[in-house]
């Protein structure tokens, strides 16, 4: 919260001499380390209701940390009810799921709306919005995860699960084949995003995500280290091919 603190004193004094339309935030909020993770045997599993993953054939149930959850909601809170500027965009990112799973986003939608009802509780002219394509939430009459101002045209897309937690058996089916193209959530999320650019009725388009669309040269190491294939990818996905 320190940086963030920082960032909305900055963004005030610049706001006094050119006025921001609005902020945005893409991710890296770190809510998965406000999930725990609680064993399931099977059969209870398949009747339950809550959210439930499973990893190497044991289920588990996925709950918030009720107090780490309301402590970091208000800290956050805290810090944009100072903002002079009165919209925030938030987008997610990997660490705002949990293991980088798509489905795990409800956690993410449900923090995002939580923050929104705490700054409004101590300052209703901002305005926080989960500016995901697949959001619930709008902005006047704009489809969710849009905003036009002008002749401008900005695009919230969330591609915080595109990591995979660099993990290929995420590619796979039950045969260990590659699944069909269009049955990838990436797939899909690109395919809706090139929609909206398709029907954006504007000069130009902006779009807003957190994972740059770009190798990072940072965690390719061609020296192989036994002890530390994390710090391999390469190494780490022929591993799990």
């Amino acid at each position: 919260m320190k940086y963030l603190n920082i960032a909305v004193k900055e963004l005030n004094v610049i706001n006094k001499t050119d006025h921001l339309d609005f902020i945005v935030v893409t991710g890296d909020f770190g809510i998965e380390k406000l999930i725990k993770k609680y064993p399931l045997e099977e059969f209870k599993a398949q009747q339950h209701i809550g959210q439930i993953i499973e990893t190497n054939g044991q289920f588990f149930e996925l709950k918030k940390d009720e107090k780490l959850w309301a402590q970091a909601v208000q800290e956050v809170a805290d810090v944009i009810q100072q903002s002079d500027v009165n919209l925030w965009l938030i987008l997610p990112e990997n660490n705002d799921l949990y293991d980088e799973l798509p489905d795990t986003i409800n956690f993410y939608a449900d923090f995002v709306h939580a923050v929104k009802e705490a700054v409004k509780a101590q300052n209703e002219a901002i305005d926080v919005v989960d500016f995901r394509l697949e959001s619930n939430d709008q902005i006047a009459n704009f489809e969710p995860g849009t905003l036009k101002i002008h002749d401008h045209f900005f695009i919230g897309w969330n591609n915080a699960f595109f990591k995979n937690n660099y993990s290929v058996t995420r590619f796979l089916d039950s045969d260990n084949n590659l699944k069909p193209i269009d049955q990838l959530e990436e797939y899909q999320s690109l395919e809706k995003l090139a929609d909206t650019i398709d029907h954006a009725d504007a000069k130009s388009v902006y779009i807003f995500f957190h994972i740059p669309e770009i190798d990072d040269p940072w965690r390719v190491n061609f020296s192989i280290d036994p002890k530390n294939l994390q710090e391999n990818i390469v190494t780490k996905m022929i591993k799990e091919a």
